[in-house]
C-alpha cells in the first residue's frame, strides 16, 4: 500500500483571503487535519465551510501523539497540517513530526501562503538583500539584554517575534540596549486591525502609549530592527 502525504499548509496571518486555492483544495481533501490548538482549528475549517476529522499537535503533545500520526500516514491516509496561523513548523509546532516523516520516506509536501516575517521585512522598508531571524529571544529581561547586546556588531537586518504581551517589554529593552537602531514594529499584519509602528524603540512606546492611554496594548507582532551602519 502507498503511504499517504503529510501537507504542511501555512494558513492566513490575518486576512482568510490570504489562504491559496491549493490549500482550500487540500483541506477539502485530505482525511485528516491536524491543528495546533482546536478552537483555532474549528475556527478556521468553519470559515471555510469544510467539515473534517480534526486532531491536534502542538509543543504540549506532540511526543505522545507522533507515532499514530506516522501510523495514519503509513496506512495511506493523507493529513493536513496547520497551526493557529502560519506555518507548521517554523516558529510554530511540526518539527518532529516533519523529520519523522523524513527518517520513514513519507512524502511531504509544502503549501506556501502568508508569511508574517517576510511582510515585515517588506514593510519595514530596510535593507534586506541579507537578514538574520532570531525569532523569541529569552523571556527574562536580564537575558534578552544580553542577547540584544550582539546586535551592535551586526550589519543586517533582525527580525524578531515574542508573545502579544511581551512587546512594550521588548521594547523597552531594546531602548536600554540600543535607543538609537530604527525598529519596524508590524502588529496584526493582514488583518483590519494592522498598525504599523516606525521608529526608535522610545520613539514607538510613546505612539503605542499616545493610542492606548490606559497602558495596555496587546497585538501579535513581528519586529524588525535595522542593521548598526556604524
Amino acid at each position: 500500500m502507498n503511504t499517504g502525504i503529510l501537507f504542511l499548509v501555512t494558513t492566513p496571518i490575518g486576512n482568510i483571503a490570504d489562504l491559496t486555492i491549493r490549500s482550500l483544495q487540500v483541506l477539502r481533501e485530505c482525511d485528516i487535519v491536524i491543528c495546533e490548538e482546536f478552537k483555532e482549528g474549528n475556527k478556521l475549517l468553519k470559515q471555510l465551510e469544510i467539515n473534517k476529522e480534526l486532531m491536534n499537535l502542538n509543543e504540549h503533545n506532540e511526543n505522545n501523539v507522533l507515532e499514530e500520526y506516522i501510523l495514519k500516514l503509513l496506512s495511506g491516509q493523507n493529513i493536513a497540517m496547520i497551526t493557529d496561523c502560519g506555518t507548521p513548523g517554523f516558529a510554530d509546532p511540526g518539527l518532529l513530526l516533519i523529520n519523522r516523516c523524513i527518517e520513514m520516506n513519507i512524502k511531504i509536501e509544502f503549501l506556501a501562503g502568508a508569511n508574517s516575517v517576510l511582510t515585515a521585512l517588506v514593510l519595514s522598508g530596510f535593507d534586506i538583500s541579507r537578514f538574520r531571524f532570531l525569532g523569541f529571544l529569552s523571556p527574562k529581561s536580564d537575558l534578552r539584554k544580553k542577547q540584544l547586546q550582539d546586535l551592535n556588531t551586526f550589519r543586517y537586518s533582525t527580525v524578531l517575534m515574542d508573545t502579544p504581551y511581551r512587546l512594550m517589554n521588548l521594547l523597552e529593552d531594546i531602548n536600554n540596549v540600543i535607543p538609537e537602531n530604527k525598529i519596524f514594529v508590524g502588529a496584526n499584519l493582514t488583518s483590519d486591525a494592522e498598525e504599523q509602528f516606525r521608529g526608535t524603540a522610545s520613539e514607538i512606546i510613546e505612539e503605542i502609549k499616545a493610542k492606548n492611554p490606559e497602558g495596555k496594548y496587546k497585538a501579535e507582532f513581528v519586529l524588525v530592527i535595522s542593521p548598526n551602519r556604524k
